[in-house]
């Protein structure tokens, strides 16, 4: 009886050691969430782009960096919100400047040489609120502006080399 109450002793120091771990590592992997995984805020041009080649960019985009543990605001996936709610344009570029606030980043995201006026209005934004900013653009493509001011830029030539790069990409709160 005596070896008997030993071993399951024994046993249950070790699932008591194994569950306190585990509650551990749960609780350290969620305060690293809080302080090292970011909100970024995807901005890209909507009107006159291909949507279905926008789409799959931003959606390689969004799965990286949520599978980095980062929480993604992009106003793509939100169309059918802003269409069942009659919202304009400009209701859609002032709920997209109001979620900016609480981004930690900005990413641009950049696929063609034309101008859009809401990514300018997200950009000066950004600005205002001192929220970095990361650009992601085509290599052969100009945008001075958004370069200049880019804490990081993102090159790519295909849709499929954009994940690997973000991953390199030190993202510090």
């Amino acid at each position: 009886a005596s070896r008997r109450f030993r071993t399951i002793k024994s046993e249950l120091h070790d699932r008591s050691s194994f569950y306190t771990s585990s509650l551990i590592s749960t609780i350290l992997s969620s305060f690293a969430s809080f302080f090292f995984m970011s909100k970024i805020f995807i901005s890209h041009r909507y009107t006159g782009e291909d949507i279905t080649s926008l789409t799959i960019a931003l959606r390689a985009i969004t799965d990286t960096l949520e599978s980095l543990g980062h929480t993604v605001f992009c106003s793509l996936w939100l169309i059918p919100y802003f269409e069942e709610h009659h919202m304009t344009a400009d209701d859609n570029y002032a709920y997209c400047l109001d979620a900016m606030q609480w981004s930690d980043y900005m990413l641009a995201y950049i696929q063609s040489e034309s101008e859009s006026k809401g990514m300018i209005l997200e950009l000066e934004r950004a600005i205002e609120m001192r929220i970095p900013i990361i650009l992601v653009i085509k290599r052969w493509l100009g945008h001075e502006r958004f370069r200049s001011i880019a804490r990081e830029v993102v090159e790519f030539e295909r849709v499929e080399e954009i994940g690997e790069r973000l991953r390199e990409i030190v993202w510090q709160k």
